[in-house]
């Protein structure tokens, strides 16, 4: 499960330059002249153009592993053929033991590294919305939602969208309750407490509808 977003923000803000002397601007008549002491100066005014691109990807650890299965396997056939070699030569068995385990750890420490430093979301879900992220201190952590969920009930409430969601939650301005299906297809039900002058503020970050 992967996914892939892209957020792009393009703000227009006004630069104001002082430039000195009247002669080098055509006279408009109603253009603003500032005049300090002995000098004049035209006020000029261009647009500053600021933006930004982000993209932003995060994937599971299962696909990790899968995508790292042939770096897997032939570490595996190395070691299978390092202990044949040391059972022919049993002088070597402690450094092929100790070079195994020293590449194993560094494999094992490169699929973390990699885990940590991709920053991939889920697939949208056909039925329910689906939870890429759950902020510390809210009520959606004190009911154990993990990003990866999908929240198909809420209040009784069948969930298809963010926006029926945020109703259902509205409902009921005391406590919030859902349920969940799992990554692994399961089903739980779950509830908490809820802010009552933000009761929209679960604290879940949602697959985007648009």
């Amino acid at each position: 499960m992967t996914a892939m977003f892209t957020s792009r923000q393009i703000y227009l803000a006004p630069v104001f330059f002082l430039v000195p002397g009247t002669n080098q601007l055509p006279d408009w008549g109603f253009w603003p002249v500032l005049h300090i002491g002995q000098q004049s100066f035209n006020i000029v005014i261009l647009p500053l153009i600021l933006g930004f691109s982000v993209k932003a990807i995060k994937e599971l650890m299962s696909a990790l592993v899968t995508r790292d299965l042939r770096t897997q396997i032939t570490f595996g056939g190395v070691i299978v053929v390092a202990g044949i070699v040391s059972f022919i030569f049993p002088r070597i068995i402690l450094s092929t033991l100790s070079v195994a385990l020293i590449i194993c750890f560094i494999l094992q420490w490169r699929l973390r590294r990699q885990s940590r430093a991709n920053k991939q979301h889920f697939t949208k879900p056909y039925a329910g919305i689906r939870i890429l992220g759950v902020l510390e201190q809210t009520p959606a952590a004190k009911m154990g939602l993990e990003a990866g969920d999908v929240i198909v009930e809420c209040n009784g409430q069948a969930i298809s969208n963010n926006e029926n969601f945020y109703q259902a939650i509205q409902s009921h301005s005391t406590y919030c309750h859902l349920k969940v299906q799992d990554l692994q297809g399961e089903y739980r039900i779950t509830e908490s407490a809820v802010f009552a002058d933000a009761p929209h503020e679960l604290g879940v970050i949602l697959f985007p509808e648009n």
